[in-house]
């Protein structure tokens, strides 16, 4: 029998049109979308405009670790040719929600992610989405994930970033939600993501009855696919870049057992 595909929504700032991380099949996908006012709604591609408060690259950035081509870059533990991205086998259906990861608009996330759930409904299955942002929390949130649980789509979502405590330590929304894996961050060393030097971002966690459902990934340090020098860095940081991982976790669980899967539904 022919596998199913595995499907996985990524809801951040879209995909660059020109960077090698990012695979054709991603900026042809016909079930791409753009939530963001005055933009094509069937065109979740980034312009990458830049200008106050705007992170252009931000969704091209996540992507890449979610399921970015394979590529070959030099490393100093030798050359790196394989996939860059850890779902590189699934379908990704990218959802443009805004320009920037601090200028979310709160109705935005609750159309896409019911957009998505609309598409499990309907027989185009999605299993997971990978969602890198955040931000103050609504009852159209609150459904939103609901439907989308309900639906049996994985939503992962990051804890949230700060600086020296600022604005809050603690996991944000969607992440803070029962129905959300929350992805928190881990280094190198198997430490978590905290510190106490001055300025330096760190990863959000707690209160501890939100932690229940969280997961950690690896960061900083990450593989980041650079839209201002169309390059792979190793400079990603923040819950961001654990969010694409645990993601992609999820799409392999699905991928390996998907015929038992199938069979309890």
């Amino acid at each position: 029998n022919e596998e199913a595909v595995i499907r996985i929504a990524h809801l951040d700032t879209g995909y660059s049109l020109t960077h090698f991380a990012v695979p054709d099949s991603i900026k042809n996908n016909r079930l791409q979308r753009n939530f963001v006012d005055g933009e094509a709604a069937q065109d979740a591609h980034d312009p990458l405009k830049d200008g106050f408060l705007k992170m252009p690259g931000h969704g091209t950035g996540t992507l890449a670790i979610l399921a970015g081509n394979k590529i070959r870059i030099p490393t100093d533990e030798g050359l790196f040719n394989d996939y860059l991205g850890a779902a590189w086998f699934a379908e990704v259906v990218c959802c443009r929600i805004a320009s920037s990861v601090v200028l979310l608009k709160t109705s935005a996330f609750a159309e896409a992610l019911n957009y998505i759930t609309q598409l499990s409904t309907g027989g185009t299955l999605v299993h997971v989405v990978s969602m890198s942002m955040g931000g103050a929390p609504s009852v159209s949130w609150a459904k939103a994930i609901n439907a989308a649980y309900e639906a049996g789509i994985t939503v992962v979502s990051a804890a949230g970033n700060n600086f020296n405590g600022l604005p809050t330590r603690h996991v944000i929304y969607p992440a803070r939600f029962k129905r959300v894996i929350a992805a928190c961050g881990v280094t190198h060393d198997l430490q978590p993501y905290y510190s106490i030097k001055p300025g330096e971002m760190q990863g959000c966690f707690c209160p501890e009855r939100h932690m229940k459902k969280a997961l950690a990934a690896f960061t900083p340090n990450m593989p980041w696919a650079s839209v201002a020098g169309n390059n792979i860095g190793f400079n990603g940081a923040g819950t961001s870049c654990a969010t694409p991982q645990i993601a992609a976790a999820a799409a392999i669980y699905y991928k390996k057992y998907q015929a038992a899967l199938i069979r309890l539904e």
